[in-house]
């Protein structure tokens, strides 16, 4: 990694984290609502230590229990919306703001996406997609943390539910990073800090 005048402290470990979320479906025929996990590594910053992410995978939980409360409803209020649709957004990011969740942002990590069209179609999308990096050490890292603060989304959307017969769905996720601590010299450091690499 000489290229980014950074020099690696540690091997290869995971950080893990798990987070809840409650899908309220009763709230409207259309909504959204988020919950956050902080995953914090304690860096320190008077040696310039950051982190170097390699790898984050996902897993998703309760999707199945989301699509039978979809699909059970018979079409929606709205004749426009004939069935009931949700996507659900997992999001690992170095911002505690929720509009950081998307590739365009500086400070995303990555991320996966699931969509449910009439309750029983699913498609997932990972960005990026990490199956190119190693857990070794790659020369690109897929990111680097100068801060030490992650946040881990869980963002749920739907549209075309009838709220009368809805109700409330748990969906779950966790998330597996494979990283490295590292030093850098002054003047990467001082770009990471303004994101200048990630972005």
């Amino acid at each position: 990694m000489s290229s980014m005048a950074l020099k690696t402290t540690s091997e290869p470990f995971s950080i893990r984290g798990f987070l809840k979320h409650d899908m309220d479906l009763t709230t409207g025929q259309s909504g959204s609502d988020f919950s956050v996990l902080e995953i914090e590594q304690n860096l320190d910053t008077l040696s310039r230590e950051v982190l170097v992410i390699h790898e984050v995978d996902f897993d998703m939980y309760g999707m199945e229990f989301m699509e039978g409360v979809l699909s059970r409803q018979n079409g929606s209020i709205d004749p426009a919306v004939q069935y009931a649709n949700a996507a659900i957004n997992v999001s690992l990011t170095g911002e505690n703001d929720p509009t950081a969740t998307v590739l365009s942002d500086p400070s995303f990590i990555a991320g996966r996406q699931l969509t449910t069209l009439q309750g029983v179609s699913t498609n997932y999308d990972n960005t990026p997609d990490t199956a190119s990096y190693g857990s070794t050490g790659s020369k690109h890292p897929l990111a680097i943390v100068a801060d030490g603060q992650m946040y881990l989304f869980l963002a749920a959307h739907w549209n075309g539910n009838d709220p009368a017969t809805a109700q409330k769905c748990g969906i779950s996720a966790s998330v597996r990073i494979m990283a490295q601590r590292a030093v850098a010299d002054a003047s990467t450091y001082a770009a990471l800090l303004t994101r200048a690499y990630n972005g």
